[in-house]
């Protein structure tokens, strides 16, 4: 683990970056320490002073001023939340998270059920090269994660109720990641950009044909419970760690593409367990009571299985080029290289045990 550490590109994320704030100390007696300057002009008129004031406040572009929040006792400290962590819970719907969850991992199950051991082995290795191209087209529309997974939920969903013949099988793809944009995005591209993507064989006419169809196939029911829901309820539980969080999220998509080992797992599962071996990459092997909690009540016998085939498919040789590219990139910190380093330093280590315990 220490010969990971020294790698740069493992040492570029998880030093994180302080937030640095200015500061003023406000004298209220000394006028120099206000923020501009105060020029009074006096003129004399019927034997009275007229004194005018103008104030000219030019802050430099370069600093930012801050007020200086008054000074608490550590008992003020313990009960009242700073800032951002009021801010992050009304973003969370704090009042009402219990209940969402809840329903959210009950949603999971239900759907685990509908979806499970659907597909045959020719249909899983179909499967998998329309997953890694709709990766890579999601990539290069830079959509958020959520699209990716309703897309990839509309494609297995649509499988169980109606049959897809091959040829038909990209225009399913295309098709599905273009309803889920309209769901999940704030900005959505023309039709006419995913045909481009299919390099002209399927027109606008043949996405939004086939648009209709799938959606009354589904009778427009588009509920899902998207398993990044659950990566960042934990990520409450894990200090907002973004480093880890970004390998939790490259560990949960290879439970979305690789669809031999995982589809028998639900979401919720496959999230925990890839929370759980991002944190100890990391050195954090603790699997307490908050992250149990907040995994959906998921222990470490429930999600270790998962990892151990996350681990399996980590040391396997690349199936499929287009995802692993996207996690090459510095925009997701370079996630692949750094899982694929820690597994070839724990293997190593591993040998050099068995090594000495044989000698």
């Amino acid at each position: 683990m220490a010969s990971v550490k020294r790698r740069t590109v493992f040492n570029d994320i998880t030093h994180s970056t302080n937030n640095q704030e200015i500061l003023l100390n406000h004298d209220k007696n000394s006028s120099h320490k206000r923020n501009g300057k105060s020029i009074v002009k006096r003129s004399l008129k019927n034997k009275q002073t007229h004194i005018t004031i103008t104030n000219n406040v030019s802050c430099s572009s370069k600093t930012n001023y801050l007020i200086q929040p008054p000074d608490s006792s550590p008992e003020q400290d313990k009960q009242d939340p700073s800032y951002e962590d009021q801010m992050r819970d009304m973003l969370a719907v704090k009042e009402y998270s219990q209940e969402i969850f809840t329903y959210l991992y009950e949603l999971d199950y239900t759907i685990l059920k509908s979806l499970n051991n659907i597909h045959s082995k020719k249909d899983i290795i179909n499967r998998e090269t329309l997953i890694n191209w709709i990766i890579k087209i999601h990539s290069h529309f830079g959509f958020f994660e959520e699209t990716l997974y309703l897309a990839v939920y509309i494609i297995d969903k649509y499988q169980t109720l109606d049959t897809c013949p091959m040829v038909d099988l990209q225009l399913l793809g295309i098709t599905s990641l273009f309803i889920a944009s309209k769901v999940e995005e704030i900005m959505i591209p023309r039709a006419i950009y995913f045909s481009y993507q299919t390099d002209g064989v399927f027109t606008v006419t043949d996405i939004t044909n086939f648009e209709l169809k799938i959606l009354e196939v589904l009778q427009y029911n588009l509920t899902y419970a998207n398993p990044l829901n659950f990566i960042r309820r934990m990520t409450k539980a894990d200090d907002y760690n973004l480093p880890r969080r970004t390998i939790a999220k490259y560990l949960l998509e290879i439970t979305l593409i690789d669809s031999k080992n995982f589809n028998k797992f639900s979401q919720g599962q496959c999230a925990a367990a890839a929370m759980l071996l991002s944190r100890r990459m990391f050195g954090k092997h603790r699997w307490g009571s908050d992250l149990i909690k907040y995994s959906g009540g998921y222990v470490k016998k429930d999600i270790i299985f998962i990892c151990k085939m996350l681990i399996k498919y980590l040391l396997s040789p690349i199936a499929h080029v287009d995802f692993q590219s996207k996690y090459e990139s510095s925009r997701y910190l370079r996630a692949s290289i750094i899982c694929k380093e820690w597994v070839l330093a724990i293997m190593k280590q591993q040998r050099e045990k068995k090594l000495k315990k044989k000698y």
